[in-house]
């Protein structure tokens, strides 16, 4: 019997918490199981997040749009599918992050002149006000196991104006970094085109 994507229903990681460099337009990063080979061939249904946000259901279809229109091999029945593939997604973001830098932490007098110390502090900050996307890809083909493991899972960050302009561009971020290991921050915004190009598309 098939099972619809409206109760394939999977549990993911809720707390998001991604870095992201000061003056970066977008943050990704993914990672994968090296154990398995990643195409875009294997049959994948696309499931809402356990106890999904108001957000996840509205953002749903655009997630099967744009892994579609990227070439991937999505189905409605889980019986057909080898992947599930399920995301959070949220317009209301917060990214905190930190890095370490060396402060002046004031002198000790000795008897041969005063010493200066420098010591390393932990600096933290809180990015508000962005749009962030966590997706998550689950092998299904052993369906007698107890638990199915996550072979890809993915992070975008972007300034929540920049991605209402350009929502598109920030699925194409998310389906080009599948099968891959990386962390980037990247400039948010179309590929070049050259003048010729655009000439040509007007």
């Amino acid at each position: 019997m098939g099972v619809s994507r409206s109760i394939v229903v999977v549990a993911v990681i809720s707390g998001l918490v991604l870095g992201c460099s000061s003056g970066a337009l977008i943050h990704t990063a993914s990672r994968v199981d090296e154990a398995y080979t990643f195409t875009k061939s294997e049959p994948i249904i696309v499931a809402l997040p356990d106890r999904p946000t108001e957000d996840d259901e509205l953002f749903v279809d655009n997630i099967e749009v744009g892994f579609s229109d990227a070439g991937f091999t999505l189905v409605d029945d889980v019986a057909e599918a080898s992947r599930i593939l399920t995301f959070r997604f949220s317009k209301e973001g917060t990214a905190n992050a930190w890095h370490e830098k060396t402060v002046h932490t004031g002198s000790i007098r000795t008897s041969w002149g005063d010493i200066e110390r420098y010591q390393p502090q932990k600096v933290t900050w809180t990015d508000s006000g962005l749009t962030l996307i966590y997706a998550q890809m689950i092998d299904i083909t052993d369906r007698q196991r107890s638990e199915m493991p996550v072979i890809w899972e993915a992070w975008i960050s972007v300034k929540r104006d920049e991605y209402e302009k350009q929502p598109a561009l920030a699925m194409k971020f998310l389906t080009d970094l599948y099968g891959k290991n990386e962390v980037r921050d990247l400039k948010f915004k179309p590929p070049f085109q050259s003048k010729d190009k655009k000439k040509k598309q007007n």
